[in-house]
Formats: C-alpha cells, sequence, structure tokens
C-alpha cells in the first residue's frame, strides 16, 4: 500500500510542477507581448522608397 501512495505522490508533484511551469511560461510570454512587442513590417516595399534607394546605389556606381 505504501507503494501506491508513494507513486501517486510523485505523480501529483510532477502535475503541479507541469502547471506551474506552463503558468510561468505563460506570465513570460504575457509579459513580452505587453512590453516588447514586436516590430509590424509590411510585406511589400513602396515603390516611393524602392525608386530612392535605386537611385542612391546608382549615384554612388556612376562616380
Amino acid at each position: 500500500m505504501d507503494f501506491v501512495i508513494t507513486f501517486g505522490a510523485i505523480l501529483l508533484s510532477l502535475c503541479l510542477l507541469l502547471m506551474i511551469g506552463v503558468l510561468f511560461a505563460g506570465v513570460l510570454k504575457y509579459i513580452k507581448k505587453q512590453y516588447h512587442p514586436n516590430p509590424k513590417f509590411s510585406d511589400y516595399v513602396n515603390v516611393d522608397s524602392a525608386e530612392y534607394a535605386y537611385k542612391r546605389i546608382e549615384k554612388r556606381t556612376v562616380r
């Protein structure tokens, strides 16, 4: 009978440890999202900015 109680205690402690780990990871993810959000970059390049960059590069290569 002692084996069953010991096994149950070990399983309970592992479950509690896993729950604490999940909660800790969730809090860390919340803090990261709240205070350090990912910068939003557009998926396309604006035509004007591409032309401007091309003209700057072209000026450097002509010299």
